[in-house]
């Protein structure tokens, strides 16, 4: 995988996705996304911490977080989170849509312990979808994803944001608890025309 400040994408036509492959920033080319840099910060993730990288193949952006809240006889809540932005610049005439598709995660929640994964993507100034996982006692090992897409502004320059935390409790008199996030979690990005492509 090669790592650039560009991002591969998809466009949308009539309800299809089409790849029109790796984009270059050049004197002859006109990217319809450009992305320049993601910043990161947070317990979980301080910045410069956490690699991103663009698949030219399948659209998608991707982390590799890797954090992770544990409690201990001392400390019997613990909470972690990154926060993590990224300024996108979108070519006149075109919209493009992120949705979550994968953030893996693992947990082991002891008898008396709870826990909870959260993830909300959105634009600056914007609400957007909440993701959300409870934990109860048990030990786990899955991802969370969505189909659902959040459409940017048409042919304007906006931020990408996207916050995720992990929390987990224990009792006094039972073992430590633990949740982490990573180290695969991948955005999708698709296009469509202004107008939703008509």
């Amino acid at each position: 995988m090669k790592w650039r400040n560009l991002i591969a994408c998809a466009m949308v036509f009539g309800g299809q996705i089409f790849s029109l492959g790796m984009l270059r920033a050049n004197e002859n080319s006109n990217p319809i996304l450009k992305i320049e840099s993601i910043s990161f910060g947070g317990t979980g993730c301080p910045g410069g911490t956490v690699p991103w990288s663009y698949s030219a193949e399948d659209g998608l952006i991707e982390l590799e977080l890797n954090y992770m809240a544990q409690t201990s006889e001392a400390n019997l809540v613990d909470r972690k989170a990154c926060a993590l932005a990224a300024p996108v610049t979108v070519a006149s005439g075109y919209q493009a849509g992120f949705r979550m598709k994968k953030m893996v995660y693992q947990a082991m929640i002891p008898v008396g312990g709870e826990g909870n994964i959260r993830t909300e993507i959105f634009f600056a100034g914007s609400r957007g979808p909440v993701y959300e996982r409870t934990l109860g006692v048990g030990s786990y090992e899955g991802d969370l994803g969505s189909s659902e897409v959040i459409w940017g502004a048409c042919g304007q320059q906006f931020n990408l944001r996207a916050n995720t935390s992990v929390m987990v409790k224990s009792s006094e008199h039972h073992e430590s608890a633990w949740a982490k996030l990573g180290p695969e979690v991948n955005f999708e990005i698709v296009f469509r025309r202004c107008g939703g492509g008509r």
